[in-house]
């Protein structure tokens, strides 16, 4: 009996170390106690409407020679994670709550920041510096193109993903939803370097196994983001243009899927602003044309119902036909009922077919994610500064969606967003 309690305890004290000392270090490979900076409070209020900051081209060659400031590490950190209701909501929707994304900084020239490697911690709006291969080069992992953008980067962020998160709720599935989400995160970083006077070059392709090496991490290093200030002169902002448009931060902030909506009609300059916006939007891929958006709609102010096609290269609304498709969108929508309470359905679907014939197959089709990730975050912070609702729907029947918007062929159905008044 003795021996057999030995043996119970032995067992239980293994159970403990593998509790404390090897989970630890399974989620995260870097030293847990390293320093914590806190960061400033992040700006809520902001100058720069969300309209405006669409107008601004961020994504370019070149930084100014110039240190940014920790407050621009703040503010971007928050934009991309940060915490926005007590419940513990983020600035980006994740399927089912999962959150698997975490974002770190290498800090080049950050005043107010010691040079070094820094995890953000959404809990407490603060970085935990963090230890890193110092015989790996991140320069080295990029492509040649990208190198000289992340030797002059001011910073550089980098987007990880612990894909287990989401897929022990989704499965596979749970992979797209991952790559959709850091699209909306890339999104909100965009719009918030535009508010900042902030210019970045994406870097999409690179050795991720030796910068996963390089961080110690068993997180999935995904997207690289080289910051700096813009290397163009004269102003960056300019006045709202829009009194009723709200602000970058007061869009991300606000911001919260909403699915309970009026029995009421939707204008349509509104639905217009929405779409107008869309055709906005710097996608990773470069061409509109591998990018469908349909609309089935039911209840628009000035537009028979029906299923339109909106062309993202010239920003025109096209009817296709007059059906009303809206209970047929809901079946292939897992019956979820906002699909039919809205008074307008947005559907985004990407060019499956094409990414499939390219070499780097999964990760153009990534990247694609990512564009309708971006895309998807749009529609959400344009309804939220005009008032309206919207959620977004990845789980569905992607064959029976793109059958119902009568997709082009070889595409790929992947959000539903419904549209309401709330």
């Amino acid at each position: 009996m003795e021996d057999d309690r030995s043996i119970k305890s032995f067992g239980i004290l293994m159970l403990i170390a593998i509790a404390v000392f090897v989970t630890p270090l399974f989620l995260w490979h870097l030293a847990s106690d390293d320093p914590i900076e806190s960061l400033p409070a992040p700006d809520l209020t902001g100058h720069l409407s969300l309209s405006d900051a669409l107008g601004i081209d961020v994504i370019q060659n070149g930084f100014r020679e110039e240190q940014i400031d920790v407050t621009d590490i703040s503010q971007l950190m928050w934009s991309m994670q940060g915490i926005t209701s007590p419940a513990g909501l983020r600035t980006a929707p994740s399927a089912g709550g999962t959150y698997p994304l975490k974002v770190m900084v290498l800090a080049n020239d950050v005043t107010s920041l010691e040079r070094g490697s820094y995890l953000y911690e959404p809990a407490t709006h603060s970085l935990t510096e963090v230890s890193v291969n110092e015989s790996l080069a991140l320069r080295d992992c990029v492509p040649p193109a990208h190198r000289e953008g992340i030797d002059a980067a001011s910073a550089v962020f980098i987007i990880l993903a612990e894909y287990a998160r989401t897929t022990q709720k989704y499965g596979l599935r749970g992979i797209q939803y991952v790559h959709l989400e850091i699209g909306h995160v890339l999104q909100n970083a965009l719009l918030q370097m535009a508010s900042l006077s902030l210019r970045t070059q994406p870097v999409l392709f690179f050795d991720e196994a030796t910068v996963q090496r390089m961080l110690n991490t068993t997180y999935s290093p995904l997207l690289v983001l080289p910051v700096g200030p813009s290397g163009t002169t004269g102003p960056a902002t300019s006045p709202l243009t829009n009194l009723d448009d709200m602000t970058v931060e007061q869009a991300i902030n606000n911001r919260r899927s909403l699915r309970n909506y009026a029995n009421s009609s939707l204008g349509q300059s509104e639905l217009n602003h929405i779409l107008g916006n869309c055709s906005l939007v710097h996608l990773l891929d470069g061409d509109d044309s591998r990018f469908d958006l349909r609309l089935v709609l039911r209840d628009v102010m000035g537009l028979e119902g029906g299923l339109y096609d909106f062309d993202l290269d010239n920003g025109t609304l096209s009817m296709l036909n007059d059906e009303d498709l809206v209970d047929v969108l809901f079946e292939a929508g897992l019956t979820q009922p906002w699909i039919r309470d809205a008074q307008a359905n947005l559907v985004m679907s990407a060019d499956h077919e094409w990414a499939q014939t390219q070499v780097d197959s999964d990760s153009r089709w990534r990247a694609m994610l990512y564009s309708v990730g971006m895309l998807g975050q749009i529609v959400y912070l344009e309804c939220t500064s005009l008032g309206l609702g919207t959620v977004s729907i990845g789980g569905l029947y992607e064959n029976q969606v793109a059958e119902v918007v009568e997709t082009s062929e070889g595409f790929t159905s992947l959000y539903i967003m419904p549209i309401g008044v709330l």
